[in-house]
């Protein structure tokens, strides 16, 4: 059986703890995606973001506000209520977590997904 291929997806990672950036970062490049800037974002499929973040919550609410499609992953230590604060991530992963968390969150979280719909 040949292995399904999925289009190269464009993943923004605005996190501001370096190691849990580079965490992130890594295990989505090893999955075949790309790591774009902020300044790209209007070319990103999933926007992983720590809420408690000036600039992580900013850019989240400008591309949910921009780009509503974009899947956002919210990366915090604490329990993340985002509902009350005007966005609805996709998913939440609650630090620390294992880089299978992350591959799995990914995948539902990419356009076309299977899995996207019970992860919501």
């Amino acid at each position: 059986m040949r292995p399904i291929l999925r289009p190269m997806a464009h993943v923004l990672v605005v996190e501001p703890v370096h190691e849990t950036r580079e965490l992130i970062e890594c295990v989505v490049r090893r999955m075949g995606h790309e790591i774009v800037s902020t300044e790209s974002f209007r070319n990103v499929d999933v926007v992983f973001y720590e809420p408690n973040s000036i600039a992580g919550r900013a850019l989240a609410l400008r591309v949910q506000g921009e780009r509503p499609e974009v899947r956002l992953v919210a990366c915090s230590a604490a329990p993340v209520r985002e509902a009350a604060r005007g966005l609805r991530p996709f998913a939440s992963l609650l630090q620390p977590f294992s880089s299978r968390d992350l591959r799995r969150v990914l995948e539902a979280a990419l356009p076309g997904s299977v899995a996207a719909s019970s992860m919501s």
